[in-house]
């Protein structure tokens, strides 16, 4: 029976063209928000208070936002404190531009909120924000929602895998709907 057409169910219709719509939708959502972590939005400034680098990643924070900090484009460097640069923060001859904050909690939400504060109290007015790239829209908009001057975001390049991809995504959709505040 070559050439003959296979009859679908009436009803069939409905639940396959339901389903095609919810996978359709959900790939279109996940693919927004997987741009938006690959390739987040960037603004360098000519100048700033401080670069803020978040704590995590392997390295390539603290390795950008030092280089970002010698370039001179701010005054200040402000380290939320991780392993990393703990031993940096507790020297005892370090330079008055080099700052530290513990977070608390101790998650990006924490580190905007602590930042925040100290920014205040330092009379900042402007930040770099830097931290991974797959980590940098969720982040900017924490410390875009507690602090109340500029902040300037640029990603450090970081390899992602599929855990790390699927913690930001998820992290986000409670960000944009159930946790809005600072």
């Amino acid at each position: 029976m070559s050439g003959a057409l296979v009859r679908i169910p009436p009803r069939n219709y409905l639940l396959a063209g339901g389903l095609i719509l919810a996978l359709s939708t959900i790939a279109a959502i996940a693919g927004g928000v997987a741009l938006r972590i690959v390739l987040p939005d960037q603004r360098v400034p000519t100048a700033a208070d401080a670069v803020v680098v978040l704590s995590g990643g392997m390295g390539e924070r603290v390795n950008l936002g030092q280089i970002v900090f010698d370039e001179g484009i701010a005054k200040n460097i402000l380290f939320s404190q991780s392993e990393r640069v703990r031993e940096q923060c507790e020297t005892e001859s370090r330079q008055p531009e080099i700052h530290c904050v513990d977070a608390a909690p101790g998650n990006t939400k924490g580190e905007a909120a602590s930042i925040a504060e100290y920014a205040h109290e330092q009379g900042w007015d402007s930040l770099i924000l830097v931290t991974s790239s797959y980590h940098m829209q969720r982040a900017s908009r924490w410390l875009e929602r507690c602090f109340d001057g500029e902040v300037f975001p640029i990603a450090a390049d970081a390899t992602t895998s599929f855990g790390l991809g699927r913690h930001e995504w998820l992290a986000t959709m409670v960000q944009l709907t159930f946790d809005r505040s600072c």
